[in-house]
């Protein structure tokens, strides 16, 4: 081996083997070094080996610009090994951060080791106590409280911000619970589907403070009074919308009036029967044809006079088409056709025989004929004219391309609103056309209040409801502001007494809701609850007033089938304790002097039975002194007697003493005793013995 080792030079420990190869030799040498270096001769020639060893060279020590490698091949492959591993476990997320990390020269598994070194411990460990003449570790401990009060301080502000943020987003939340149950019951989304998703720019709280009725309260209130007042008395009930109607100028306010005159438009229908569903009768062919004429007629009303006049020869001076679509938005078809004759125009002949059929028979067969004809010219040469005005005529007329909103002339609410309705059609056999449904659903689903700024334009967003038919979701948004609020609860009065206002079927709804049962995007109104909303405010002060407004509930039932109207009543009662202004009282003769409640009697209204509902409801409450008086209106001897037993048991221990309640009683007692004895009842099986007894224990006292 001397031999082989002097044709190469001496090798360091730890140096590649391999590099022994570099050196030229012979094949007899190469054999000795693949001996040396324990490598099978015949599994490579000497060529092989070389390049093999120089690669080896090269990846260790690699180029002069790069450090070089101080591994052994041993090392190298159990990094390699450790290196695979890792990757299989990790999916190679190590080596990623590790390439990204040290892009940036920044060295991953040594800032790992440096973080498990840091430990927390120390940091925060308890404060050990040093001699006052210990100076340095003195300050120590002085600065490192003062780092742990700091931190204690932190902590303990960082807790209370959490807990008082905490706090307040859950009142937050609970606030907004509570706003949608208040919208749920006295305002908008059971069983039917509540408005509380229905997104609203209004949304005012019902007044709990209590005060007397204003001056148009007053006015309604009157008018109110004298309706019932004519139903007791069996006088056919006059119209209620024609009679708010009259009284609108009172109120001094011009959109007031314009709102009644809405209502007085779209009310003028043929009559609803008052057994059927009304949201089934009002999208009946003939109703809903009836509204669309009425929602239009009212536009073009509005529009009479704002136009010059088409008197001798006026036209000459005019353009044709706008004073044609003048004449037609303002609803005077026979001055559009004199328009087109004094034009001269032979063309537009099909144009006048529409109109002539319209005006003549506006349900005439002959005008779908000749709305295929007007809609074939208007597709050939029409809908291409530069001219605005004539283009909407051909759309109107022939019910043309009906998704064009012609804002170059309908430039306004009303101006929109006269179109779309002019494009309604009913049991229509074309694909063009304008479902009465669908347009209200725009309005009022897609719309909405944000849209035509309801807040600050509420007397806008009331009109367009009105003049498609959604007459409960318009008097619900009235009720949700206070200056039109009282306008909205009488007009759906009104609606209700000619049946025309939608309600739900149970009295327990939310005020505005949706049945899924109806036909979309209809709406049903509690007006139960609207008027008992309304009432509230001023039924404490103003008791008559209260009454009839709940006498127009007189034809409602609660959930236990009782009338809404003595519900109210007995309620309004226990509340005031008015009990003799409401129901009278029973005088020593027996006889009961009138109260309120005899304005409104009827087969179905008396003050008995109210006065038995009132008592059995002051007997559930404990009130039994309050119960006695209310028995005896309502001719129950026995109660009265059973009560009055039990009143005198607990007080026959007491002393007597002057305006004591035991002396009350024992008179009271006397009274009702002497009273029964002369009446009839005394004859009744068992009755003479309840009254010997209670006349006994009373004298007894």
């Amino acid at each position: 081996m001397a031999e082989l080792h002097r044709g190469f030079p001496q090798t360091r420990t730890g140096e590649s083997q391999c590099a022994l190869l570099d050196t030229p030799t012979s094949k007899k040498q190469k054999i000795y070094i693949c001996v040396f270096l324990n490598i099978n001769p015949s599994m490579t020639d000497f060529s092989e080996l070389l390049q093999e060893a120089e690669k080896l060279t090269s990846d260790l020590e690699g180029t002069t610009e790069l450090p070089k490698v101080e591994r052994s091949l041993k090392q190298v492959l159990e990094a390699s090994n450790d290196l695979y591993t890792r990757v299989a476990q990790t999916g190679a997320k190590d080596i990623q951060a590790n390439l990204l990390l040290g892009s940036k020269g920044i060295d991953l598994p040594k800032i790992v080791q440096k973080l498990e070194s840091i430990s927390t411990k120390r940091t925060f460990e308890p404060i050990q106590l040093v001699e006052d003449l210990d100076i340095s570790n003195k300050l120590e401990n002085e600065i490192r409280n003062r780092i742990l009060s700091a931190f204690d301080s932190g902590y303990n502000e960082m807790l209370e911000s959490v807990y008082e943020n905490s706090w307040e987003h859950q009142e937050a939340e609970w606030k907004q619970k509570k706003i949608n149950v208040l919208n749920a019951m006295g305002g908008a989304t059971g069983a039917l589907v509540e408005l509380g998703k229905h997104s609203t720019v209004v949304f005012e709280k019902p007044s709990s403070t209590l005060s007397y009725l204003g001056p148009t309260e007053t006015i309604y209130a009157s008018k109110i009074i004298e309706y019932n007042n004519s139903i007791s008395k069996g006088i056919q009930k006059q119209n209620l919308v024609g009679v708010f109607c009259g009284i609108s100028n009172e109120f001094k306010d011009a959109k007031i009036k314009d709102m009644w005159e809405i209502i007085r438009y779209m009310t003028q229908l043929p009559p609803f029967p008052q057994s059927e569903d009304i949201i089934k009768t009002r999208n009946s062919k003939s109703i809903v044809e009836a509204l669309v004429q009425q929602g239009k007629r009212y536009l073009e009303d509005r529009l009479q006079g704002e136009y010059l006049g088409l008197q001798d020869g006026i036209i000459d001076d005019r353009p044709l088409w706008p004073m044609v679509y003048y004449c037609l938005r303002s609803g005077d078809i026979s001055a559009a056709i004199y328009c087109l004759r004094k034009s001269g125009l032979p063309e537009y002949q099909e144009i006048i025989a529409i109109l002539e059929a319209k005006l003549n028979n506006p349900n005439n067969p002959e005008i779908a004929k000749l709305e295929d004809t007007i809609r074939f010219s208007y597709r050939r040469v029409v809908r291409n004219d530069t001219d605005p005005f004539k283009r909407i005529i051909w759309s109107v007329l022939g019910c043309c391309d009906v998704s064009d909103e012609h804002s170059e002339v309908a430039r306004t609410a009303d101006d929109y609103l006269w179109l779309k309705l002019s494009l309604v059609r009913v049991d229509y056999n074309k694909d063009d056309y304008v479902k009465y449904a669908d347009l209200q659903y725009v309005i009022l689903e897609e719309y909405g209040e944000t849209h035509y700024d309801a807040l600050n334009q509420p007397h806008l967003y009331f009109q367009v409801l009105a003049l498609t038919g959604q007459f409960e979701a318009a008097f619900e948004f009235l009720s949700r502001i206070e200056k039109f609020r009282v306008h909205g609860v009488h007009m759906a009065i009104a609606l209700n007494e000619i049946y025309m206002l939608a309600g739900p079927h149970d009295s327990n709804s939310p005020l505005i809701c949706i049945d899924p049962l109806d036909a979309k995007p209809a709406r049903r109104l509690n007006l139960a609850r609207l008027i008992m909303l309304y009432v509230r405010k001023f039924e404490l002060t103003c008791i008559n007033e209260a009454l009839h407004y709940f006498f127009l509930l007189r034809n409602y039932n609660n959930s236990e089938g009782q009338s809404l109207f003595k519900t109210c009543v007995s309620d309004l009662a226990v509340e005031t304790k008015e009990y003799e202004k409401i129901l009278g009282k029973v005088q020593r003769n027996g006889i009961r002097t009138k109260g309120m409640i005899d304005q409104f009697t009827s087969s179905n209204i008396t003050a008995e039975a109210i006065a038995q509902m009132i008592a059995d409801s002051l007997v559930r409450k404990g009130l039994l002194e309050e119960a006695i008086d209310l028995y005896d209106i309502a001719n129950n001897q026995e109660e009265v007697i059973g009560l009055m037993c039990a009143m005198l048991s607990r007080v026959a221990h007491l002393e007597s003493e002057p305006e004591s309640l035991r002396n009350q009683l024992q008179e009271r007692a006397i009274l009702f005793a002497d009273r029964f004895f002369k009446g009839r009842l005394q004859d009744l099986p068992g009755f003479g013995e309840l009254l010997h007894q209670a006349k006994r224990s009373a004298y007894f006292l």
